[in-house]
């Protein structure tokens, strides 16, 4: 599930750095779908959305 998740925030990097102005985008559009607001929405989840 992570690695899907992983998958939908960056799909389009071509050099594999993070643009997270796009990922906040995509999070903003995903959160339009009840699956993806309970996990995100989800303590033991929501960190994972945020980089160390």
């Amino acid at each position: 599930m992570k690695d899907f998740l992983l998958g939908i925030l960056s799909a389009g990097f071509g050099d594999n750095s993070l643009d997270t102005r796009k990922i906040d985008r995509n999070i903003e559009m995903l959160k339009n779908h009840t699956w993806f607001k309970d996990i995100y929405e989800d303590e033991k989840y929501h960190r994972l959305f945020f980089c160390k």
